[in-house]
C-alpha cells in the first residue's frame, strides 16, 4: 500500500470519526438519544486514542501517534479511576526506560541481521554517549549503518561515499541528544525520523527528489526523543 492510499485512508477513517462523534453529541445535547453510553467511552480522551492508533497503523511515523494513545490512556485512566495525573505518571514513569531498552535491543537485532553480510567499511556504527564524535566516513560502496546518541552528539559527515546498489538505511537513535548527517546532494534519501518532544530538520540546499524507481537509494529512520537532529549538504 502506497504512502498516498494510506494517508487518504486514514483521513477518511478519522472524518468519520468526528461526523460520528458530532452527530452524537448534537442529538446528546437535545436528549434525543435513547440509551445511555459509558461518559469514557465518548470523550476526548478516548479520540486521542483512537486517532494515535490510527497513525501508528496508517503511518510510517508512528511517534506521533503514540504521543497521542499515551496522553489519552493517561487522562483517561486518571477520569475512570479518579487518580491523580501525577501519581499515574510517579508510578509509571520507569516504564518509559523500559520501551526505550526494548526499542534498543530490537533495532539492534534487526541491524545486526542486516549488516552481517557487509563489511566494516561498507557501514557505520557511530555512538555518543555522554560526549560528542565528528567522523568522515569514507567507503566506495556505503550500506549504511546506524548511528546513536545518548545525552551526546554525533556529527557524520558522508561525501566522500559512493553508495552501494539499492535501498540503504541509516538508523538514528536521539534520546536528550543530537545528530548531524552530511550527504552529497546528488543523493536519493528519504527521511523517515519519528521525532517526540523533538525534531528533525532537512536542511539540503540542492537534493534530488525521492524516487523508489532509482537504483541507489538511502532512508533515513529512527527516534529522536527529547532531542534534534538533521541532514544537509556539505
Amino acid at each position: 500500500m502506497s504512502q498516498y492510499t494510506r494517508s487518504s485512508d486514514s483521513r477518511l477513517i478519522i472524518g468519520l470519526l468526528f461526523l460520528v462523534l458530532g452527530v452524537y453529541f448534537l442529538l446528546n445535547n437535545f436528549n434525543l438519544i435513547p440509551f445511555a453510553i459509558p461518559r469514557y467511552v465518548v470523550s476526548w480522551q478516548t479520540l486521542l486514542i483512537v486517532i494515535g492508533i490510527l497513525i501508528i497503523a496508517t503511518s510510517d511515523k508512528k511517534g506521533g501517534g503514540i504521543v497521542l494513545v499515551a496522553v489519552g490512556s493517561l487522562f483517561l485512566l486518571s477520569d475512570i479511576f479518579y487518580i491523580s495525573i501525577w501519581d499515574i505518571v510517579y508510578r509509571f514513569w520507569p516504564l518509559a526506560f523500559v520501551l526505550i531498552g526494548i526499542s534498543l535491543l530490537i533495532r539492534r537485532n534487526q541491524e545486526k541481521k542486516r549488516l552481517n553480510d557487509t563489511t566494516l567499511l561498507e557501514v557505520i556504527d557511530e555512538s555518543a554517549i555522554l560526549g560528542s564524535n565528528e567522523n568522515i566516513v569514507t567507503s566506495d560502496y556505503f550500506r549504511g549503518g546506524r548511528i546513536t546518541s545518548i545525552l551526546g552528539s554525533n556529527e557524520i559527515n558522508l561525501t566522500n561515499c559512493h553508495l552501494a546498489d539499492g535501498v540503504q538505511v541509516i538508523d538514528v537513535f536521539v534520546l536528550f541528544g543530537s545528530t548531524e548527517i552530511v550527504v552529497p546532494s546528488d543523493w536519493n534519501v528519504k527521511v523517515n525520523v519519528s521525532p517526540i518532544l523533538g525534531g528533525f530538520e532537512d536542511k539540503r540546499r540542492f537534493h534530488q527528489t525521492y524516487s523508489p524507481e532509482a537504483t541507489k537509494q538511502v532512508i533515513i529512520r529512527g527516534q529522536i526523543i527529547a532531542g534534534g537532529g538533521e541532514i544537509r549538504n556539505a
